[in-house]
């Protein structure tokens, strides 16, 4: 199975918190090579991406949180099964 990265993919990286605006993120864990999860693929020639997800921590009030989100495009388009 040929896997390929969609990094080129994603959007903007977030660069401040989600719930309180504070600037001072702390990496926390990187899981490498996360398929969409529902994406079931027709054949092997099907695009397979796989993504990095990063889980930042909010210094400031604590929010765990991921900063390189993936484009809705991709979770929610062709694929989406729900």
């Amino acid at each position: 199975m040929q896997q390929r990265r969609a990094t080129s993919q994603r959007k903007d990286p977030r660069r401040c918190c989600r719930l309180c605006g504070g600037s001072r993120l702390s990496s926390v864990v990187t899981l490498h090579d996360m398929p969409v999860s529902h994406a079931l693929r027709r054949s092997a020639a099907d695009p397979d991406p796989r993504f990095e997800i990063t889980f930042e921590s909010c210094e400031r009030c604590g929010l765990l949180q991921i900063v390189d989100t993936v484009d809705p495009a991709i979770l929610y388009g062709d694929t989406d099964t729900y």
